[in-house]
Formats: C-alpha cells, structure tokens, sequence
C-alpha cells in the first residue's frame, strides 16, 4: 500500500508571527481588563449597597430619637421613673456600623479603579501592537506588487506603442474613425499614469485588501490578495 503524503503547514512569515503574538497578546489583555472591570462594577455595587444601608440607618435613628422624645415627655408630664430603653443606642451603633462599612467600601473601590491604569494600558499597547504588525505584513507585499505593476506597466507601454504605431501609419482621412477612437484612448484618465495618492480609495481593488486588513487583526493567518 503506498503511504500518503502528509501535507504540510506552511511556517508563517516573521511578520505574520509578530502579529500571531500581538494577536495572542490582546486576547489576553481584553481577558485581564474584562476582570478588572468587573471587579470595578462590583465595588461600585458595594458602595451603593452601603450608601443605602446607611441611609436607613440614619432614618432608624431619627425614629428613635422621636421614640425617646416622646417618651421622656410622657415620664415628665406623668411623674413617672423613665424605663430603660436601648433602642436609640441600638440604632446609633448600627448608623455607625454602616457609616464604616460605606468607608471602607469607597476606599476599597479607589483601590480596585486604580488597578485599571495598568490594564488599560496594556491593552491599549497590544492593539497598537496588532496594528503595527498587520501593517508589517502589508508592507511585506510590496516588492511583490511593484514587481506585478512593472510587468504590467510595460504591457500596457507595449500596446499604446502598438496603438501609436498604428494611429502614426494609416491615412489620416480613411481612418478617421480609428484615429479618433485611439485619440479618446490615449486621453481617458483611467489609462493615464495617475499621481493622485488620493485615487485609491475609489478603486474597487482597494476594497479586498481593507476588508483583508481586518481579517488580519482577527487572525494570523488571513489570505492577501493575490
């Protein structure tokens, strides 16, 4: 039986390595401030939670202090011994508690935003990384494209000799039509040599190589066009 041949992997470029790391390199960035912010939000649900337990409590000891008033109006007009009653210390305790807990919930959200400098940063820095790195492999095509380009700038010189030769070399009067329809060629913009860095972007094979460019800074191994 004969064996079948493997097929192998191409090895990438150090180019499109570069950008497999960068790539690689967001990803866990995007994992580590994903963490972070949600670590953010979850402090920020604490000192909301605390904020709200100590407003209660602030309403306790207002209700308590009404309680007490109340009371004491009731022992000094009946001439009755006041009973002890701990409800308003009750309540300034917990109104404590919680003005404590608001504290170290806010200081404990300063802490955590801090932390989101570094990540912030980092990933900041890998999608520049990615950028830099799919550009890398852009400009890795242009000795093959300007190589492309020559051979086609010299066929396109061939056929306008060719054009001319023939314009040059067949009765002016006869061939009038043939004249004029070389003429207008030789005069259409879109044949001339354009120094317009600008007409690209109305170029339909502008498009691929855009729509290329994202699909590298999602994968490594996305096609150029050919």
């Amino acid at each position: 039986m004969k064996a079948t041949p493997l097929k192998l992997i191409s090895e990438r470029s150090p180019a499109r390595a570069e950008l497999a790391a960068a790539i690689e390199h967001v990803s866990a960035a995007d994992n580590t401030l994903e963490a972070v912010r949600a670590a953010v939000k979850r402090a920020n649900e604490m000192v909301v939670a605390a904020s709200e337990r100590l407003e209660e409590a602030r309403a306790e000891v207002a209700k308590a202090k009404e309680a007490q008033t109340a009371r004491l109006v009731a022992s000094a007009s009946s001439g009755e011994a006041l009973k002890p009653d701990t409800t308003l210390r009750a309540a300034r305790m917990r109104e404590i508690e919680a003005a404590d807990d608001l504290d170290a919930a806010r200081d404990a959200l300063a802490l955590v935003e801090a932390r989101l400098d570094d990540p912030e940063t980092d990933h900041r820095r890998a999608k520049e990384r990615v950028g830099r790195a799919v550009e890398a492999v852009f400009v890795g095509e242009v000795d093959r494209l300007i190589e492309e380009a020559r051979e086609a700038q010299a066929k396109v010189a061939e056929k306008r000799a060719v054009l001319q030769c023939i314009a040059a070399n067949v009765d002016a009067f006869r061939q009038l039509a043939a004249r004029n329809k070389i003429q207008s060629f030789f005069m259409d913009t879109s044949f001339s040599l354009q120094h317009n860095y600008d007409a690209w972007k109305s170029h339909p094979a502008a498009k691929p190589w855009l729509d290329a460019r994202d699909a590298l800074s999602r994968g490594a191994d996305a096609e150029l066009p050919r």
